[in-house]
């Protein structure tokens, strides 16, 4: 099962397995010039490695994004070196830094069409030497709404159906939905904000 993240998400992952590969993180909302970014944080255990990551439409209605170490867009803080010296990476290369603190890799998106993302992230494989607690941050949006609420962005040939079906599985809940949120109109692109996280028939 894959988790809902909210606007600014932290993922801990041990990064010493599973390289070589696409590793989920989440589902997250990105809206068009949000300021949507994905980082990783500097680590005291061990080395942490920046190599790429990839933005997965839920819907199928964007191509996969993906996003490697050497997009000139990307920004760091702190001592990070590019190497290829171990196996697995994404790419030419990939950034890491040596343990310690402070350091931050940050990749930024870019996001065409709102919607929710499943969000992926690849590091190589360095067994024994890559950091156990590596931290994933993702901030889905700088206008989005607190960790705590979900959101759902209206799409193209949206019912209250459908969006009930997405919500909950089951597009018998649509009247429910539609009264819970008062009736907003169904605009591509508006936000539904803070849907009940459950909803039975009355």
């Amino acid at each position: 099962n894959t988790s809902r993240l909210g606007a600014n998400s932290s993922i801990t992952l041990n990064t010493d397995i599973n390289g070589g590969q696409w590793n989920l993180l989440g589902t997250a909302l990105f809206t068009p010039a949000s300021g949507a970014r994905v980082s990783v944080a500097q680590q005291p255990d061990s080395w942490v490695v920046a190599d790429a990551i990839r933005l997965v439409s839920v819907d199928g209605r964007v191509p996969d994004i993906v996003i490697d170490n050497t997009d000139p867009r990307n920004a760091f803080v702190g001592n990070w070196i590019t190497s290829t010296e171990t196996t697995g990476y994404y790419g030419s290369n990939l950034h890491a830094i040596a343990a310690g603190r402070g350091g931050q890799y940050t990749w930024l998106t870019d996001i065409a069409v709102s919607g929710q993302y499943q969000v992926y992230a690849w590091w190589n494989i360095n067994p024994g030497n890559n950091s156990k607690t590596a931290v994933y941050t993702i901030t889905a949006a700088a206008d989005a709404t607190p960790a705590n609420q979900l959101s759902y962005a209206i799409r193209p040939g949206d019912t209250w159906a459908s969006i009930a079906s997405y919500l909950y599985g089951s597009d018998t809940l649509a009247d429910e939905l539609q009264q819970a949120l008062n009736n907003p109109p169904l605009y591509v692109g508006t936000l539904l904000v803070n849907p009940p996280a459950s909803l039975t028939n009355r």
